[in-house]
């Protein structure tokens, strides 16, 4: 693998958006809040698992001052969990992988980048949950997520045979899955192009 730097890229929308070309519906003022919550919805979300417990969840519900959308994600998520789950906590594992891509084959050499890829895997079913906030092109990007996964991915990832994915959309609290098997991977060279374009300097 090349030793360069990594390039580091803090979700797997933002790869999504710039291969897709997906445009921002709302305001400025509005995205940020927006993200916000996301930000503070993945911070709860990784302390419950880290002190294996709910607490954390239940502190921000009560906090006076929590973003009333992250209350949302966290309500809707625990809805998705134990509609699915009996003991969410124990059945699921949080996973926070970077996928790192060398771009080296492109013509950057010794260019690296670092996708980052949290996601909950349930290995009995080997199946990886993705947590989305909205609607999605879901069979596209997936398509997306085998390449970078299966055929670019430079180091190995915590999963591994997965059978189906879902998505869990914790702003409507819908549920849709796939199998794998009915995902078809993007083309590489078109992931690559992708890859190659994120490492410009607007990007860092």
């Amino acid at each position: 693998m090349a030793t360069g730097k990594p390039v580091h890229l803090r979700s797997m929308y933002l790869f999504y958006r710039e291969h897709f070309g997906y445009r921002p519906a709302a305001t400025l003022k509005q995205r940020i809040a927006f993200a916000r919550a996301v930000s503070s919805f993945g911070q709860v979300l990784r302390d419950v698992y880290n002190k294996g417990s709910m607490n954390p969840v239940d502190l921000c519900v009560n906090r006076e001052k929590a973003l009333r959308l992250t209350v949302k994600f966290l309500k809707n998520i625990q809805t998705l969990a134990k509609a699915r789950f009996s003991d969410p906590l124990r059945e699921i594992k949080y996973l926070d992988p970077n996928i790192l891509v060398d771009i080296s084959q492109t013509g950057d050499v010794g260019r690296v980048l670092s996708i980052a890829c949290p996601v909950l895997y349930h290995r009995r079913s080997r199946e990886l949950l993705f947590l989305t906030f909205g609607p999605s092109n879901m069979t596209a990007e997936l398509g997306v997520f085998r390449t970078l996964t299966e055929a670019l991915a430079a180091r190995s990832l915590p999963f591994r045979h997965v059978e189906c994915y879902t998505y869990w959309n914790v702003l409507g609290a819908t549920e849709q899955t796939l199998k794998r098997t009915a995902v078809t991977p993007a083309p590489v060279d078109v992931v690559l192009a992708t890859c190659s374009s994120l490492m410009e300097p607007n990007w860092r």
